[in-house]
């Protein structure tokens, strides 16, 4: 019998942590059940040329089928429900709602949508990522219940197991990997200090965001002997506060004075070069934190989810019972 097997379509239209850690759970989910796994990022919303080998290395076969683009959508069809909450953004927030929402309704789209099964035919795979979305995501995903990552899975724990993934798939290319190092040289960063991450911007529009006296409450706490703190944020006016309210701080960052907040919707309209200069620095914050004597983040936050994965201990979120 014919092993199923999954295409996962990456970079569909989230930030890349978010879109990363979907596929991690997708993997997970493959490997609990049995279910092969292929990739697609040829448009992905994080590409430069090619997609996932832009940055990493490659860890599985990857397709380049067209068709993907339109039919292997990151959600299933949204319920009433959903679109509700999309409604409910926009009147509140001013959120803009996903094209890919609105193309479901078009008729070239419910024409192509009788040509699905025929792809899987012709291309010999089973699932689509919507197909097995709801799945892998809620079952697995931690942030909906932290206690699954004491699941036993084959004498290992889930937390085992995404380890063992992020190691596997999780390897910058050599572009990358000299991009992040030559960022994280110019910081000068020394030997001990804490992270933390403190996202802004359009997070609001999803979920809690947190003023930065909540994480230097903590701090305050915990740590009385390391002044030293590197501080990832999407705003540059955290930092701007920070040093005007706490002057015996040295504070490290890479975010620049011009940042006002992350906006997912306005990022993917700029330039390619700027897109790849803030995704490096990204990776390169995300390097720093994960080797920070402490860090301090928010389990809201994907990269704060990563992060917890990476670290063996010292981690705190301020929105979780430690």
């Amino acid at each position: 019998m014919q092993k199923k097997t999954l295409i996962f379509n990456i970079g569909y239209h989230a930030g890349f942590y978010s879109e990363y850690l979907g596929m991690l759970f997708a993997i997970a989910y493959c490997r609990m059940n049995g279910i092969g796994f292929k990739l697609f990022s040829k448009d992905a919303n994080f590409k430069i040329k090619n997609g996932w080998t832009d940055y990493f290395l490659p860890f599985c076969e990857e397709v380049t089928d067209d068709f993907h683009s339109t039919f292997n959508s990151r959600f299933p069809f949204p319920s009433v429900k959903q679109y509700a909450k999309f409604i409910y953004k926009k009147l509140r927030y001013g959120t803009k709602t996903p094209k890919w929402i609105w193309l479901k309704f078009t008729f070239s789209f419910l024409k192509q949508s009788f040509q699905k099964n025929f792809y899987k035919k012709k291309y010999n795979f089973t699932y689509y990522t919507f197909e097995l979305w709801n799945k892998f995501y809620y079952q697995l995903n931690p942030c909906y219940n932290y206690s699954v990552l004491d699941k036993k899975v084959e004498k290992q724990t889930l937390r085992d197991l995404y380890k063992h993934i992020i190691c596997e798939t999780y390897k910058f290319n050599e572009y990358t990997e000299n991009q992040i190092d030559n960022i994280i040289k110019n910081l000068n960063l020394p030997e001990k200090f804490v992270g933390i991450h403190i996202r802004q911007g359009d997070k609001i529009t999803e979920d809690e965001v947190y003023d930065w006296q909540k994480y230097f409450t903590f701090l305050y706490k915990n740590v009385k002997y390391c002044k030293n703190v590197f501080i990832f944020t999407d705003d540059y006016q955290v930092i701007e506060n920070i040093k005007a309210e706490l002057p015996d701080y040295q504070i490290y960052t890479l975010c620049k004075k011009e940042d006002r907040g992350y906006d997912n919707n306005a990022f993917q309209n700029r330039g390619l070069e700027y897109k790849t200069q803030k995704l490096l620095e990204m990776f390169a914050s995300v390097e720093i934190l994960c080797k920070s004597a402490l860090f301090i983040g928010a389990y809201n936050s994907s990269p704060d989810m990563f992060i917890d994965f990476v670290r063996e201990n010292n981690s705190f979120f301020i929105d979780k019972n430690n």
